[in-house]
């Protein structure tokens, strides 16, 4: 069987106006199919070529952040590590935040853009600060405001980014700090829909009029939702520490979850990665229970185990 029939990725949109980090990250993905054709074609075996390309992306991925941009992982490096403490430089911020967000989700780590966005744009409004002599408060809310664009333009959400960045980013909430934020963000939407066009992350059909008997079906998901939230929380945390007694470089555990990572690449490509177009399946209904339930338990423990990576990712 052809390598990109047997390890295609899942299904992607090409829909008008793709959002260019996305769209950067397609191409990667895109490389990673091709390697291993290549590799086949040369009677190379199709999985071990799949292992050595995320072992290899990852690894990349979470040295590079060891060494450039410390802080660009959620998972903290720790001091067996012997990763440096010291504030990461606004080039070096952007750099590695992009490339190396992108080798991790090439790779099929289940991170997203959003942490990556957010210090990216960050780094842009500590330079704009500095240029126009804001005083520290003031830089802080532009820091907060710029980063808010950056995950806005990544999922089209100007309002919800918005109020994600102030509350987990400055954590405190004023009506100051949320206009410019929220300012921000539809300024960077506006901007990104005039160059890209107007576009949708996801496609969602006619939704039948809610009865009022169905909120108590929300209310009941709700409180499922919030149960299995905490739980997941309890094995990001669970798996970080796990990962931090190892005591292992970051560029080894990077190495060590890619090619585990890449592995179930080979045998279910569409689990891997960002998630993106697994959710748009979902939403279009083309699930059983039974193959839900699988989903969800995979996806449950391989976002932890990619965090626990230290690759840039949210």
């Amino acid at each position: 069987m052809a390598a990109r029939r047997r390890y295609a990725p899942s299904r992607r949109s090409h829909r008008r106006g793709r959002r260019i980090v996305y769209h950067a990250l397609a191409l990667l993905d895109d490389g990673r199919v091709a390697l291993i054709d290549a590799a086949m074609k040369h009677s190379f075996p199709g999985w071990l070529a799949a292992v050595i390309a995320c072992l290899a992306g990852a690894s990349v991925a979470a040295w590079l952040a060891q060494r450039y941009a410390p802080d660009a992982p959620q998972l903290a490096p720790s001091k067996s590590t012997g990763a440096s403490r010291s504030p990461t430089s606004n080039l070096s911020s952007l750099t590695v935040n992009f490339a190396g967000a992108g080798l991790a989700v090439g790779a099929g780590l289940a991170i997203g853009p959003e942490r990556p966005a957010i210090q990216m744009g960050g780094a842009i409004g500590r330079v704009v600060g500095r240029l126009v002599g804001l005083t520290r408060p003031d830089s802080e809310v532009l820091m907060a405001a710029t980063g808010s664009a950056g995950v806005a333009t990544m999922f089209n959400a100007p309002l919800g980014c918005a109020a994600y960045t102030v509350e987990a980013v400055l954590k405190r909430v004023d009506l100051r700090t949320s206009l410019v934020a929220l300012g921000t963000g539809a300024i960077a939407v506006a901007v990104v829909r005039v160059l890209l066009g107007r576009d949708v992350n996801f496609l969602v059909g006619q939704l039948p009029d809610a009865r009022f008997e169905h909120l108590f079906l929300y209310l009941l998901l709700g409180c499922v939702i919030a149960v299995f939230a905490n739980l997941h929380v309890r094995t990001i945390n669970l798996t970080a520490e796990l990962s931090q007694r190892a005591r292992l470089p970051s560029a080894v555990r990077g190495a060590l979850i890619g090619a585990a990572i890449g592995l179930l690449a080979w045998f279910s490509p569409g689990l891997v990665g960002t998630g993106e177009s697994l959710a748009q399946d979902v939403i279009d209904g083309k699930f059983a229970l039974s193959a839900l339930t699988v989903i969800f338990l995979v996806r449950f423990f391989l976002g932890p185990l990619s965090r626990a990576a230290g690759t840039p990712g949210g």
